[in-house]
């Protein structure tokens, strides 16, 4: 808000306009505990939202939809992500803490190797992972390489993007709008492995990939 004389509001008056400071009298959703925001009509929805906003950006030669005899390769660090997979508004969820890819994948019956080819720290710059999950993308019928940013609850220096931390020259995120740390050399080593790569992007923005 902005008071009478043109000058900006203090952090606690700007609370006290929003509500934040109102009791669950007049705010009644404070006293909405997790009974009536974690029911099953409520995670059929969030799980369609997350189903619609995935985007096919293209497929090529119809590697898509993944045969279910297909021996996949999940490569990356996200491929296990849990808790990293959250915003940083996400209030406490320990649901993900068994939902990682590789997770369902197991539960699903899926026959899958796993070589994460990089640190859970989005931001490194460490490459000596990357010829384990070569090789084991090349013994598989095809590669799902799962890469991206991390918002919250991330690991070492990969907070690489979230409010207050903006991407690109200047901001306090990666300095560039690429994948951070040494990710992109992972995915051109796989592609170049195993050209039947599916490329699986984690990222709340636009992100871009030479690939």
């Amino acid at each position: 808000c902005v008071y009478s004389t043109g000058t900006n509001c203090t952090a606690a008056e700007n609370l006290r306009v929003a509500g934040e400071l109102d009791g669950p009298d007049d705010v009644i959703y404070q006293t909405y505990g997790p009974e009536m925001v974690d029911t099953t009509e409520h995670r059929l929805l969030s799980l369609s939202v997350a189903e619609q906003a995935m985007t096919l950006l293209k497929n090529d030669g119809s590697l898509l939809p993944l045969k279910k005899t297909a021996k996949v390769a999940f490569i990356g660090p996200q491929a296990n992500f849990t808790q990293e997979m959250l915003s940083n508004y996400e209030g406490q969820n320990l649901l993900v803490n068994n939902h990682s890819t590789i997770m369902a994948a197991k539960r699903q019956g899926i026959s899958f190797t796993y070589s994460p080819g990089h640190s859970s720290d989005v931001s490194s710059t460490d490459k000596s992972m990357i010829p384990a999950a070569v090789a084991t993308a090349r013994a598989a019928d095809v590669a799902v390489v799962m890469v991206g940013l991390c918002a919250d609850h991330c690991a070492g220096n990969g907070r690489t993007e979230n409010e207050g931390n903006d991407r690109g020259p200047g901001g306090s995120g990666w300095h560039t709008l690429g994948l951070p740390g040494a990710q992109e050399a992972l995915l051109e080593a796989v592609f170049a492995a195993n050209p039947r790569t599916v490329l699986v992007m984690i990222n709340g923005l636009s992100s871009e990939s030479v690939c």
